[in-house]
């Protein structure tokens, strides 16, 4: 069994509230050395992941447009090239797990920066294809 009884008597129940966690989010809990409270800590990483989603986003909506206005891509052309980008993004988070098994989480995260710092230098070279 993974809950310890108490001393006294029977385990509490199974509270399957998910939004009872938001309390980490709303009380000042104990500090973290160098960073203040884990509130703060929190809300930094949530407010960070927000604005990464936020820029993928943009990203993937403003696609299609650029390939109509750059490349004459019908809609429905616009259409599967999100498509095949949500496609592979969705292929490729799958892929992280059995990865994880396979291969040291450290390769791992190298891989992923080294492939996110290509990707950057590859749109911002002039006159290249990407």
């Amino acid at each position: 069994e993974s809950r310890p009884r108490p001393p006294g008597g029977h385990a509490e129940p199974l509270n399957l509230n998910p939004f009872r966690r938001f309390r980490v989010l709303m009380h000042s809990g104990p500090a973290i050395s160098g960073y203040g409270t884990t509130k703060k800590v929190f809300w930094l990483l949530f407010l960070s992941i927000l604005l990464l989603y936020v820029g993928k986003l943009g990203f993937l909506f403003s696609l299609g447009l650029y390939a109509s206005q750059e490349f004459g891509f019908s809609p429905t052309e616009a259409a599967w090239l999100q498509v095949a980008y949500g496609g592979t993004q969705f292929l490729s988070q799958l892929s992280v797990a059995p990865l994880a098994m396979v291969v040291q989480k450290k390769t791992l995260i190298f891989c992923g920066v080294v492939l996110g710092w290509l990707a950057v230098a590859a749109v911002a070279v002039p006159d290249s294809p990407a």
